[in-house]
């Protein structure tokens, strides 16, 4: 997740990190852009408006922060610790992280990240604008893990364990999100659902993400039908990719791409899951949405023809389909 040391811009923009107070703000104008029940959740723009974030208080101990769009300009956000342990689940985008004086490294594409933040020091993000960036973090209070998963404390990582027992520590590490961690992460930031089912749902799904993470985090496996690739296979996968990037707008069905590559319609489909964390069908639509926000950015081209562009025969699919995707219409993305 930080491996790479780069050159931070000057701030840009700063997001409040008190999620419980914004969660429960009474300000008209983020009340009307939430879609979770009153005092549950608060949304608010993604640079430009160009998509959102959202800050959802479950418990005292347990909230979400997670965001979909494609900023317009680079977006600052600097979070102070408050002795919380965070898992964050990154599917898309590229972002500049500092752990207070240290070098800021690179977070880009799919990956997952656990912080233990101590009181009073600074996460400082940078989301770079111009790409489609997707993430959610839970934020866990110490009493959490001793609430809800006691027998299970024993088996973490030891900063883990030091954290749920209420014991000083400082801890940063990563892990690989699996294919259901990517679904179950998608399903809160594509949700249909509004108010009290909003809410409800978000809830229960945190849970879920919560415990596929401490079961990973503990030495489970991802499941015993995680395909075997070799090199070979590996290399394939990603010529697939590839090809669903440069023909996404009238892709090949699956048994023609297998065909084209020489492999196994199954280990494809199971592979490339695998690899990328989405089906192939989600990485064709991920692309396609990807050239339209770009497309949308020439003010010559109207959003018909932008529909027409990426493969759509009618323009009211295209805005549903776009809405799904980034979370505002496409009229909206070019303002």
């Amino acid at each position: 997740m930080m491996n790479t040391a780069v050159a931070m811009p000057a701030p840009i923009r700063r997001i409040s990190s008190d999620v419980r107070a914004l969660a429960a703000s009474g300000d008209p104008v983020i009340r009307a852009r939430s879609p979770y029940a009153e005092g549950r959740g608060a949304r608010l723009p993604m640079g430009d408006g160009t998509g959102f974030v959202d800050y959802v208080y479950i418990s005292d101990d347990l909230f979400l922060l997670g965001g979909k769009g494609a900023p317009e300009t680079d977006l600052e956000e600097v979070f102070v610790g408050e002795g919380h342990l965070k898992f964050n689940f990154h599917l898309s985008g590229r972002s500049h992280i500092q752990l207070g004086s240290d070098e800021p490294m690179a977070n880009d594409g799919l990956n997952g990240g656990i912080l233990i933040q101590p009181v009073g020091t600074a996460k400082r993000e940078v989301t770079r604008a111009g790409t489609p960036h997707e993430y959610l973090t839970i934020i866990c209070g110490p009493e959490l893990l001793p609430r809800l998963f006691e027998d299970h404390i024993g088996k973490l990582p030891t900063p883990i364990q030091a954290f749920a027992r209420s014991l000083p520590v400082s801890y940063g590490g990563q892990f690989r999100p699996t294919p259901d961690m990517v679904s179950r992460v998608r399903s809160l930031l594509n949700s249909a659902y509004s108010g009290t089912l909003r809410s409800v749902q978000t809830e229960a799904v945190a849970l879920e993400l919560l415990c596929a993470t401490l079961h990973l985090l503990a030495g489970g496996s991802e499941g015993d039908t995680a395909p075997r690739l070799r090199s070979r296979d590996i290399t394939l996968l990603q010529e697939a990719a590839d090809i669903i990037s440069r023909e996404h707008t009238n892709p090949p069905t699956l048994e023609q791409l297998a065909r084209r590559l020489g492999i196994n319609q199954n280990k494809l489909t199971q592979g490339f899951r695998h690899q990328f964390g989405m089906t192939v069908a989600q990485y064709c639509q991920t692309q396609r949405m990807n050239e339209a926000a770009r497309l949308l950015k020439d003010d010559a081209l109207t959003i018909y023809r932008v529909s027409e562009l990426v493969g759509y025969e009618f323009p009211g699919n295209f805005t549903a389909a776009f809405k799904r995707h980034f979370g505002v219409s496409p009229k909206s993305f070019r303002r």
